[in-house]
């Protein structure tokens, strides 16, 4: 608006205008604030800061808050400068509708903007049911943890602690689910777990009654073998056996064709302190070891090996066997001495009649353990026939050929040969008186 005064006289005489003044008439609000939602909503932060889009042209916000839609009624009918604003004392529990107009320096006033509304949730969910762990004793150092779902649960609170107060924690953190696996190993010994439940407010309710599991990482004490006997041996299936240990359920045989185990011929569990090959073991050095292993997997090492020699190769046949009359009622026999390295003993066989299989047959002397000692007199011959003898070498294994060719034995030179004994008597038929 542009406005001018000039001066009139009595003799209606005017002056000229001077310059023209003016001023604006501004009756138009401010625009409308657009509010900031409250988040998280729900929400239990009684005093919540509600904020707003600055307006250019405005000098001040009036701020109402309410419970009720309609604002019939209001907690706070504030005028403020800024573009946000906190309660000055606690909001109820309850929806709150909120809303907010701007006004200019002229007193123009916008309308209020749209009504925002939130809710102030301080009521805590329920507790979780917490799901033992099993088994339990475990070996798994990253056992599942598990709790039952909270209906208004937006998340849970786990803590994991070796400590039964939870005075320090290994792990505290939420989860969005209802079970959790650590990210990293848990200590061994007594594990003490809890959760709690936390809404969408972020109230968290009471943690239940703490859980606790034990973790045993440590193996059963090393079996004790017992070496094979007689070693070298020609069974070959021989019984390996070893000492029971307290806590283990099974144990794990190996057997290898050598030290390192590195080519096993066997790798079997059994629950046995004893173990007997169904098939034939080869020929050879073998060695062998157990680890023991408890019921919740544990392994211990396994045991110092043992080896043993399977020898099934008998020794030579005895060379150059001889027997002569010794002159005092028995006979001698002699023959080549054994080379063999295993040499444990002579084994000799008397037969009345010539024999070619020692098979099922008993020596009658298996004391001579010297090789070189490659004789032997016979005590007690046969006295009413000849005798028929064989010597075969015995090795610490057991082993000896049974196919054999006895020698008989000559019997002693007679003194007179003239049918006597034997009824004929044509040598005596001539008798001078």
């Amino acid at each position: 608006i542009h406005w001018r005064a000039a001066s009139i006289d009595t003799a209606t005489n005017q002056s000229e205008f001077p310059t023209a003044d003016s001023f604006e008439i501004d009756v138009t609000g401010p625009a409308v604030p657009t509010l900031t939602p409250v988040d998280p909503d729900p929400t239990n932060d009684r005093r919540p800061t509600l904020g707003w889009n600055a307006i250019a042209d405005a000098a001040e916000y009036r701020v109402q808050v309410s419970i009720a839609a309609d604002f019939a009624s209001t907690l706070f009918d504030v005028t403020v400068t800024d573009t946000s604003w906190t309660p000055t004392s606690d909001l109820p529990e309850n929806t709150i509708y909120w809303r907010v107009s701007a006004s200019d320096s002229l007193a123009n006033t916008s309308e209020f903007s749209a009504t925002d509304s939130f809710e102030i949730d301080l009521t805590p969910p329920a507790a979780p049911t917490l799901v033992a762990v099993t088994p339990d004793p475990t070996s798994q150092q990253r056992p599942l943890l598990a709790w039952s779902a909270v209906l208004d649960a937006a998340e849970y609170r786990v803590q994991v602690s070796s400590d039964a107060s939870f005075a320090s924690t290994l792990f505290d953190l939420t989860v969005a689910g209802t079970s959790w696996t650590p990210t990293s190993d848990l200590p061994e010994g007594l594990i003490h777990w809890r959760a709690a439940s936390i809404d969408t407010a972020t109230n968290q309710s009471e943690f239940p009654a703490a859980d606790s599991f034990e973790i045993d990482v440590t193996g059963p004490t090393l079996p004790t073998l017992t070496p094979v006997d007689p070693d070298p041996t020609n069974d070959r299936r021989p019984t390996l056996g070893w000492s029971m240990v307290v806590d283990a359920v099974d144990y794990q045989l190996q057997l290898a064709s050598d030290a390192l185990f590195e080519t096993l011929l066997v790798d079997i569990t059994t629950a046995a302190t004893s173990w007997t090959p169904e098939s034939d073991l080869p020929e050879g050095s073998l060695f062998w070891r157990v680890a023991s292993r408890d019921g919740l997997g544990n392994s211990s090492a396994f045991s110092m090996a043992d080896a043993f020699d399977i020898d099934i190769t008998p020794p030579d046949a005895i060379g150059d066997l001889r027997i002569a009359w010794t002159g005092a009622n028995d006979w001698q026999l002699q023959w080549a001495p054994s080379a063999d390295a295993g040499f444990a003993y002579y084994a000799i066989y008397r037969e009345a009649a010539p024999f070619t299989d020692t098979t099922g047959l008993v020596p009658i002397d298996v004391t001579i353990v010297d090789a070189a000692e490659a004789r032997f007199v016979d005590p007690a011959p046969l006295t009413d026939q000849d005798g028929h003898y064989a010597v075969v070498a015995v090795d610490t294994a057991g082993n000896a050929i049974t196919a054999v060719q006895s020698i008989a034995a000559p019997g002693p030179s007679p003194i007179f040969v003239d049918g006597f004994e034997s009824g004929d008597l044509s040598a005596w038929s001539e008798i001078v008186p």
